[in-house]
């Protein structure tokens, strides 16, 4: 099973995120050897990318953050 590197995410795993009210869920999906994020019939090449889709293109964001994406334990 492939794991991002910086992050704890899985393909198939579901992001969810309350913005404005309503409940948004993002899928990640494993494309070669990129992943992917799914948003209702949407595609985005990262967790960036499908935030600014929603707050605004113009808006400094940070997709990690606002998806609640956990950061992946550093090997010592």
């Amino acid at each position: 099973m492939a794991k991002h590197k910086k992050y704890v995410l899985r393909p198939g795993m579901v992001l969810e995120r309350k913005y404005r009210r309503q409940v948004y869920k993002l899928l990640v999906v494993k494309n070669g050897n990129h992943f992917q994020f799914k948003l209702a019939d949407k595609t985005f090449p990262s967790l960036s990318a499908a935030a600014k889709h929603l707050v605004g293109e113009d808006q400094e964001i940070s997709g990690p953050a606002f998806w609640g994406a956990k950061p992946a334990q550093q090997s010592s």
